[in-house]
C-alpha cells in the first residue's frame, strides 16, 4: 500500500468512527478522542485530516446527491415530468443510506451556517435548487409545463419542503418510513405543485 492510500484509509476510519458517534451522541456527546479511539488511531492524528468535528460534517459525501441530476435526466422512456418524480424519489433512496441523527446533526450546522450568513436562503438546498430549476425548465421546453408556470416559486417551495421532510425524517425516525414520505411528498407536494401547468 503506498503512502497515499494509507493516507485516504486513516482519513476514511476517522470519518466513518466520527459519523457512527456523531449520529449516536450528537456533535456536543462525541469528543475528538472518542472518534480516535473508535478509529484505531493516535489522538493527534485527526488533526491531521480535519480541523474539528464540524468539518466533519461538513465532509459529508454528496457525490450522489451530485450526479442525480445527470443519472436522472440519461434515464430514457421518461417524460420530463416523470423525471421530475424520479428525481425525488432517488434523492430520497441516498439519503437513506446515511443514519438519521448524523444527517440531523448535518441539517443542524447547515441551518447554524446559514444564521450566520443572512445572503442563504435555503441552506444547504442550493445544488437541489438547481437541479429543480432545470428539470423543470427541460418540462417547459419539451411543452409539458405551462409557459405561465412560476417557475422560481415553485423551486423554492419544492426544495424547502424537500428539507423539512429530511428534517422530519431526523427527528422522528423509525415513526415513519422514508418509502412514505417520499411519496407523501410525490403525491400532496409535487403533483399538486405541478398539476395545474400540465399541458397534457
Amino acid at each position: 500500500m503506498t503512502r497515499e492510500e494509507q493516507k485516504q484509509e486513516t482519513r476514511a476510519k476517522i470519518l466513518a468512527a466520527a459519523i457512527h458517534l456523531i449520529a449516536k451522541n450528537g456533535v456536543n456527546g462525541t469528543s475528538i478522542r472518542d472518534i480516535t479511539s473508535r478509529a484505531g488511531v493516535a489522538a493527534g492524528t485527526f488533526y491531521l485530516y480535519f480541523d474539528s468535528k464540524e468539518d466533519v460534517i461538513r465532509c459529508l459525501d454528496r457525490r450522489e446527491h451530485k450526479e442525480l441530476l445527470a443519472k436522472v435526466k440519461a434515464m430514457e422512456g421518461l417524460t420530463c415530468v416523470q423525471r421530475i418524480y424520479k428525481y425525488f424519489s432517488e434523492w430520497y433512496k441516498i439519503g437513506g443510506k446515511l443514519e438519521p441523527g448524523f444527517i440531523r446533526e448535518w441539517h443542524r450546522l447547515m441551518m447554524s451556517n446559514a444564521r450566520d450568513n443572512e445572503a442563504n436562503e435555503m441552506p444547504g438546498g442550493e445544488m437541489e435548487a438547481s437541479h429543480i430549476h432545470e428539470l423543470l425548465s427541460d418540462a417547459l421546453e419539451a411543452g409539458e409545463l405551462d409557459k405561465n408556470i412560476p417557475l422560481d416559486d415553485i423551486v423554492r417551495m419544492l426544495v424547502c419542503g424537500l428539507w423539512g421532510s429530511s428534517i422530519y425524517l431526523c427527528v422522528a425516525p423509525n415513526r415513519v418510513s422514508r418509502e412514505k414520505v417520499a411519496r407523501d411528498f410525490l403525491e400532496h407536494i409535487i403533483k399538486p405543485s405541478l398539476n395545474p401547468y400540465l399541458t397534457q
